[in-house]
């Protein structure tokens, strides 16, 4: 297996590391550093990423009853500032727990099942990709032990569809959504962390693997792009930071790695077009704004357009590390 760090053409871990992005030092002592949770470096930097500037802005910026801004509909009010904060490496904490619940509370059925209520219209719509990233929340924001967390996991388990991929039911002809299916693969990553969630459930723990296994093949055999038919849009092979509820090629390479490798010739093609990407000086630029992000400009910096990433470099070198596995 290739060591991972010969593809780059300079490594810039070093100003991965810089004390200046505390939120920023801390992922890349956890994920290029392989820093365990009692490391003094990793504890330094998650305390200062709690004391940073966009982290307690968001914060006091959290209404009492765990909602953001003048909309308390759960899924308008929490689910954008839960995305930031987990990308800022928040761990947990009163707040964070409040959101989490407040958009489980209003957003889940007694199925499991993740419903929206579009405004305006009142046409209610069932969204597996945002139920994919409230499982996320809730296992990083303290609500793993939750009985609406298995239902929910149940919930996408059933979705899934024979080609691998899952459909998005909120169009009436329910195609496959690469998104939905990419972000089922995210949850799992998180759930490996946490095995304990499930380790009295075997046969669920199975499901979720025979899954993620389908979800990945489908990728790999068909091709990043050309999956279950899906003609994605340029964000697909554009990299920037963050990615909430979309994502793209430099995040799938990472996502499938537990069935992949370097070497794999069916990811020649993607690997191909990230490494192209690569500057010479060894980053990788941002090439698009955040979906539906824009305001995020209130709480934190984002990269301009064009310019070498921090964000997307650590991720660029997170997806090479995980392939070289």
């Amino acid at each position: 297996m290739r060591e991972w760090k010969s593809l780059l053409k300079k490594d810039r871990t070093e100003w991965l590391l810089e004390a200046s992005e505390p939120s920023l030092r801390y992922w890349t002592l956890k994920w290029l550093l392989d820093r365990d949770d009692a490391d003094p470096e990793l504890l330094e930097a998650q305390r200062a990423l709690r004391a940073s500037a966009p982290v307690q802005r968001l914060l006091a910026d959290q209404r009492p009853e765990g909602y953001w801004g003048a909309d308390p509909e759960a899924h308008a009010g929490t689910r954008a500032e839960l995305h930031l904060l987990h990308w800022l490496g928040l761990d947990g904490g009163e707040p964070a727990l409040k959101a989490a619940g407040y958009l489980a509370q209003g957003c889940l059925e007694v199925n499991g099942a993740y419903r929206y209520t579009m405004p305006g219209s009142g046409r209610e719509i069932l969204l597996p990709c945002h139920g994919a990233e409230l499982a996320r929340f809730m296992l990083r924001f303290g609500l793993a032990r939750d009985l609406r967390l298995k239902k929910l996991v149940d919930w996408l388990l059933s979705l899934q569809k024979s080609s691998g991929a899952w459909p998005c039911p909120s169009r009436s002809a329910a195609p496959s959504c690469l998104f939905a299916t990419a972000l089922f693969l995210r949850l799992v990553e998180e759930l490996r962390k946490d095995r304990e969630v499930f380790e009295d459930d075997a046969n669920r723990w199975a499901l979720i693997r025979k899954a993620s296994t389908a979800a990945a093949d489908l990728f790999l055999t068909g091709g990043f792009a050309r999956a279950a038919g899906n003609r994605p849009t340029q964000r697909w092979y554009s990299f920037g930071f963050p990615l909430q509820w979309d994502s793209d090629v430099l995040e799938l390479l990472r996502l499938v790695a537990p069935h992949s490798s370097l070497d794999d010739p069916r990811i020649a093609e993607p690997l191909g077009l990230v490494m192209s990407k690569q500057r010479r000086d060894g980053t990788w630029a941002s090439e698009k704004e955040p979906k539906g992000g824009k305001w995020m400009v209130r709480y934190v910096h984002l990269d301009p357009l064009g310019s070498s990433s921090k964000w997307v470099t650590l991720a660029a070198y997170r997806s090479l590390k995980a392939l070289a596995h």
